[in-house]
């Protein structure tokens, strides 16, 4: 029966078969229901969501990762994992080979597990046994031309030096996790590189996908087949690596792996997936067993692992369900018996065997699928399956409260399987699942999020802070005219109170087709303290250096902060009817490297509850120090305590994002029709990414992958804006910014922010701004915005300048002016007569706005010349420039008039 097989293809099902019988640890025979043990004390005796989640967040904490990371698990002699030990932590091999799949599932278990610790003694020890792990991995299994062995010897010593795919993968898709989890810049960095060889010597150009041997060439005999396990824990780890360090090509990569194995990697009328197909991707004749076709482990990974490609990717979630559905579907009816037992094999078409029993890892598979499809439609069929597959799982593979599940049992026999370590059986599987279960779950009770295509139009916005004495003393109807009047149709209306400043002004605006954007400081900077509970102080953020003293910033490490920014824009979306919302500035102040300005570096935050944050997360017991170069964790003699105080920082700033957007109660829960964008800061320097990213925990890339926005804004950094010689074209030194945007998330709406220099004593003229937003346009940031409105130049250095106007045949005229009016410099048109013994009164200004009547009567069409000459500007409620103050008015030229033409009615 294999006369049209490879040897290579017969070798590779040989050793799937070998496989599956190592992980099932029971001989097949026909399926018979013996007497069950009784129901788990592990689950609440009524199923449901929540009491599920917490029952197994608390297996997971409290039994399953304390076995699997206790001090004896580490080998004493030469470093890494012991693997093999009963359920008591023994070693049953000491002496046996460490395998590479192995030690990065133990590290990941780890990782995990430092997450989870209660205490900082058991944390900082994970620690250690993480670091030495990584550390024999890095020293033993690594390859020095690049990728990864096989498998080593205990000391380490080589013994299978082939460089498998499925090896390379795994290492992209643990120490993706490993840094996503512990912002292990080591981790990161490794990941990178390791995809980075993979691809190169790994991916099949001809076809796509992964070849089975990189370290082959591509028409080598191994490579004849692919297998899909390979290649669908390819696409985890691509989507976990590109979630966290997004490219342009991790994103094609993505695409077309989701594309293979939605389209072929499954039987077209049984939604069974192969086990292997040819290399270019079509089904090969059956071999071997018929019962051993599809294997229903990797049928949930599949299907799951592609629900994780989609979201990274941005696709809707509605385009991806209905696949979605005929997978899981296909796995309740073939892969899921009534009783809940999970098979392991089965035909790739037709009725499978009923199985001896559960073994571990499939059982584990199925809960998370189960779990994934339900929490995705709500659907009472999907929890009825989560439950009978949950309660058999915990029934006959969770015997006792030491977390060391059972590999199997056979239910006709009585036969158990160790319930310790193994050669495949190192606690990734069941920790994994128990993890995705309770945030699947969890998810399950909140309201759906909401999926939009990007819905953010071009445009013209400003940037308006009405606690301006600008805004004061004037109508809302006013401040939206002027906008109007120069060319303005969109407000990003800078909230730093609990109401708006000008009453009306939102409605007024969207009453004139003028969008309003709620825009917000997540730092709490400019903010009144009177906003904040009194804990506020516990959230201060502290800088090493004094650069920024005079200013309050807050951390976004806290839960209590977190918190009230929720019910903060809770209370102003329900009050105002804001079309957008967007956070400005979310970042460390830092000075350091190009955005050094004076004095010595500073870096954020080094406040306690930063430092108690950090350790937490990471299990580091030190902190970076910023002030004495002699202290062993300086940050420039400790540069891995340095780069993960990194990473960790951007991972703080998408925590929080996602949170207040996302978490219980959070914006986009409750306002889910209102475009959220992100923003991060720009500089136009040859260095400039890399120095956003280290100095400010900027990473626009990252940031678009993992919250996906509406749109996405870059903002000019101070050395952009406040040098007097800058051209308007500077923000060409965006285009890589903007590059890594769209790279990671294609047709996302861009735009960005310059400023008129605010704080200088110059501000950019109208032909250096137009010149700007023109640049901008070409490279695709569509949208522009500044600060400030009342800021610019034309408020200083123009005479006010009539855009539109209006004059009714009973005489009410109004003119719009581009700025703000001088009421005592208006008052001579109180009585001034016209021709033909017509006379103005009623002379009103408000704003920009100047209202009057014309004393005669009418007739439509008629034109009436409006003495302008002498009419200035209002310096006394300009904000003032340094060295020059509010500065001189600006008058209307003499002999400058307007001519109204009255309206028909």
């Amino acid at each position: 029966m294999h006369a049209n097989l490879h040897p290579s293809q017969v070798a590779l099902l040989l050793a799937l078969a070998l496989l599956i019988v190592t992980l099932v640890g029971a001989v097949p025979m026909s399926h018979a229901v013996a007497a069950e043990p009784h129901a788990s004390a592990h689950l609440p005796a009524e199923l449901q969501p929540g009491p599920v989640a917490n029952a197994l967040a608390r297996h997971l904490e409290q039994e399953v990762l304390p076995f699997w990371t206790a001090p004896g698990i580490v080998d004493p002699e030469h470093g890494g994992y012991l693997v093999w030990f009963d359920a008591d932590g023994r070693p049953t091999q000491p002496d046996a080979p460490k395998a590479l799949i192995t030690h990065l599932r133990l590290l990941f278990v780890h990782a995990v597990a430092i997450r989870r610790a209660s205490d900082d003694a058991t944390r900082q020890r994970l620690r250690r046994q993480y670091e030495q792990g990584l550390d024999f991995l890095e020293r033993h299994f690594r390859h020095p031309e690049g990728g990864w062995y096989t498998e080593v010897q205990r000391d380490g010593t080589v013994q299978d030096a082939s460089r498998q795919t499925l090896g390379q993968v795994y290492v992209v898709y643990v120490l993706s996790d490993c840094y996503r989890l512990l912002s292990d810049s080591r981790a990161r960095r490794l990941a990178l590189e390791t995809f980075a060889w993979l691809d190169a010597h790994g991916h099949d150009a001809t076809h796509g996908g992964y070849l089975e041997r990189c370290d082959r060439a591509p028409d080598a005999p191994e490579n004849a087949t692919k297998a899909i396990g390979t290649n669908l824990h390819a696409a985890l780890a691509l989507a976990r690596l590109f979630q966290v360090a997004p490219t342009k090509l991790l994103r094609e990569r993505l695409e077309e792996l989701y594309a293979r194995l939605t389209r072929q990697a499954i039987h077209r009328v049984s939604r069974n997936a192969y086990v292997t197909v040819r290399r270019d991707w079509q089904p090969g004749p059956p071999a071997g067993d018929p019962q051993q076709q599809t294997l229903f482990g990797h049928n949930a990974e599949l299907a799951w692992y592609l629900q994780d490609v989609a979201r990274v990717l941005g696709k809707d979630p509605r385009s991806f369900l209905p696949w979605l559905r005929r997978a899981g579907d296909a796995f309740l009816k073939l892969g899921l018996t009534p009783e809940g037992c999970v098979r392991v094999w089965g035909p790739i078409r037709g009725r499978p065997n009923d199985p001896d029993g559960p073994s571990w890892w499939t059982q584990a598979e199925g809960m998370l699928l189960c779990a994934r499809l339900y929490a995705a439609t709500r659907e009472e069929r999907y929890w009825e399956a989560f439950a009978r597959v949950c309660r058999y799982t915990f029934r006959h593979l969770v015997v006792d409260h030491s977390g060391a599940w059972l590999g199997g049992v056979n239910l006709k026999t009585g036969e158990r399987s160790p319930r310790g370590g193994a050669g495949w059986k190192a606690g990734h599987h069941v920790v994994r699942a128990l993890l995705e279960c309770e945030q699947a779950l969890r998810e399950s009770e909140r309201p759906p999020l909401a999926f939009h295509s990007p819905r953010v139009k071009p445009r013209r916005a400003v940037q308006v802070d009405p606690g301006f004495a600008y805004y004061q003393g004037r109508s809302a109807a006013s401040i939206v005219a002027e906008l109007k009047a120069n060319g303005f149709d969109c407000l990003h209306l800078i909230c730093l109170s609990d109401e708006v400043a000008v009453p009306g002004l939102v409605e007024e605006a969207r009453r004139q087709g003028i969008e309003v954007w709620g825009t917000f400081f997540p730092t709490g900077v400019y903010m009144p303290d009177r906003l904040f509970p009194p804990e506020h102080e516990e959230w201060r953020l502290q800088l090493s250096g004094p650069q920024y003293d005079g200013y309050r910033f807050f951390s976004y490490i806290h839960r209590g902060y977190q918190q009230w920014w929720k019910q903060h824009l809770a209370r102003l979306f329900r009050k105002y009817p804001f079309d957008g919302m967007l956070f400005y500035e979310v970042h460390y102040p830092t000075m350091n490297g190009p955005t050094l300005f004076s004095g010595k570096p500073c870096f954020s935050d080094v406040s306690p509850g930063f430092v108690r944050a950090f350790q937490q997360a990471t299990g580091h017991a030190a902190f970076p120090n910023f002030t004495n170069p002699e202290d062993p964790h300086y940050y420039e003699r400790d540069r891995r305590l340095y780069e993960d105080f990194v990473e960790f920082r951007i991972q703080s700033i998408i925590d929080f994002q996602r949170e207040v957007l996302d978490g219980e109660g959070g914006f986009r829960r409750q306002f889910p029709h209102v475009p959220f964008a992100t923003w991060t800061i720009a500089l136009a320097h040859p260095e400039g990414p890399a120095a956003m990213r280290e100095n400010e925990s900027q990473d626009p890339a990252r940031l678009v992958v993992e919250l996906r926005p509406d749109a996405h804004f870059l903002q000019s950094h101070a050395p952009d804006w406040y040098r007097h010689d800058q051209p308007p074209t500077y923000v060409e030194g965006y285009a890589p910014y903007a590059q890594a945007v769209q790279d990671a998330a294609p047709g996302l709406p861009m735009g960005v922010q310059a400023d008129v220099c605010s704080t200088c004593d110059y501000r950019r003229d109208p032909a250096w701004m137009r010149a700007m937003e023109a640049t901008s346009h070409r490279l695709g940031l569509r949208t522009t915005t500044y600060y400030e409105f009342c800021l610019r130049w034309e408020v200083y250095f123009e005479p006010p300048v009539v855009k539109a106007s209006r004059l009714d045949p009973d005489g009410r005229a109004t003119l719009v002016f581009d700025q703000r009016l001088n009421p005592r410099s208006c008052a001579f048109l109180e009585g001034h007569p016209l021709p033909a013994g017509r006379k103005l009164g009623d002379v009103q200004v408000d704003g920009n706005l100047l209202h009057f009547r014309v004393v005669s009567a009418l007739k439509p069409g008629a034109r009436v010349s409006i003495p302008l000459a002498g009419i200035t500007d209002d310096p006394s409620v300009r904000f003032p420039m340094p060295t020059k103050g509010q500065g001189n008015p600006n008058a209307i030229s003499p002999g400058t008039t307007v001519t109204l033409t009255v309206r028909r009615r």
